[in-house]
């Protein structure tokens, strides 16, 4: 493999479509993957053009068609992003367009003031915004062969962490569910770090977004066991539409303000900064309030019993100092994500609640 000079530059999206009109830009060589992105996954990476936020870098390898005598700009990295926002300004500019395949509009869970509309409908300030945003490129020079350029995607793909199950939902999904569980993730930032409920690497690894998708199915199905491939489902499921989901976000923040109210000042040393433990905490509240597996509809949340803080108090120390039945603790410890297991201990929790 040649001494990598590698020119870091930034293209705009106006730059990559007039290669492709002019024919100087090879969208899928031989080595990349074909276009397998769905209408979600092209809804979101335009509205994340239109707002001005980063997308991955681009990498591109010079070339020279000797057939014409002239340069040729190959797509290493990136074919996906480019030939999305390609197809949606100028599908013309595409030879092998499919309407199928490669014809979409921004969805409204996206980018309700720009959703439906064709790129030729939207206003010159947001067709210039689109056509005006830079995108980072590394260009790999004329030496670079096919054997080097694979060599370049095997680095890429060999460093850093293996994706968990929520990184790999991430790159697969783009839709409605999706974007509720990472907005709301996200939104609560503060709220993780003052509770101390994740460290910064998990956050880094979105485990906080794992655990409000589990939160979110258990308010839209009921109680229910968690596993990576029933998550899966769910966001494929929800990915078009996700029913009531406007009513199920404005409760999950009512549900957490309550959360708040009853243990936020001692919440970092509570048995609720469990993850296991917060878990029952919120399936117990969320029931009382709003009804585990109740529809998305709104309504006002219904008043927790009196008492409440007390015994949410007294709970946590119970269970800190393990004061607790036994199948209790071993629900706590063993198969946590176990549907029998979360049972026992939401039952054990909302009795206490609910004591009088």
């Amino acid at each position: 493999m040649p001494l990598a000079h590698i020119t870091r530059t930034t293209f705009r999206v106006a730059d990559f479509l007039s290669w492709q009109r002019s024919g100087q830009l090879l969208l899928s060589p031989a080595f990349q993957r074909r276009s397998v992105w769905n209408a979600s996954q092209k809804s979101y990476l335009l509205d994340t053009v239109v707002r001005g936020l980063p997308v991955p870098i681009v990498f591109i390898r010079d070339s020279i068609d000797l057939d014409t005598r002239s340069s040729v700009r190959e797509m290493v990295d990136g074919q996906q992003r480019l030939r999305t926002l390609i197809s949606f300004i100028d599908p013309d500019a595409l030879p092998d367009f499919d309407p199928e395949r490669d014809e979409f509009t921004v969805r409204s869970i996206h980018n309700s003031e720009i959703a439906g509309r064709p790129f030729g409908r939207l206003s010159k300030d947001v067709q210039t915004t689109i056509l005006g945003y830079e995108i980072s490129t590394h260009v790999l020079p004329l030496t670079f062969e096919d054997r080097d350029v694979l060599q370049v995607f095997a680095r890429m793909n060999s460093t850093g962490l293996k994706l968990n199950p929520q990184e790999l939902r991430n790159a697969a999904f783009a839709g409605a569910f999706k974007t509720y569980a990472y907005e709301l993730a996200t939104e609560q930032l503060d709220r993780w770090r003052d509770w101390n409920l994740f460290s910064e690497d998990q956050i880094a690894r979105m485990r906080e977004v794992d655990l409000v998708s589990d939160l979110l199915i258990n308010m839209a199905l009921g109680l229910t066991g968690k596993s990576q491939p029933k998550i899966d489902s769910y966001y494929e499921e929800n990915d078009l539409e996700w029913p009531g989901g406007e009513q199920y976000a404005n409760r999950f923040r009512h549900t957490l303000d309550t959360i708040d109210k009853l243990a936020g000042s001692t919440f970092k040393t509570s048995a609720w900064r469990s993850e296991v433990n917060f878990f029952t905490l919120f399936a117990v509240i969320y029931d009382l309030e709003w009804g585990l597996g109740s529809p998305g509809s709104a309504g006002k949340a219904r008043k927790l019993p009196t008492g409440a803080t007390t015994r949410v108090h007294e709970a946590s120390e119970a269970l800190k100092s393990e004061n607790v039945p036994k199948e209790v603790l071993d629900a706590m410890q063993r198969a946590s994500a176990d549907l029998g297991r979360r049972r026992t201990r939401y039952e054990y929790l909302r009795n206490a609640i609910q004591a009088s």
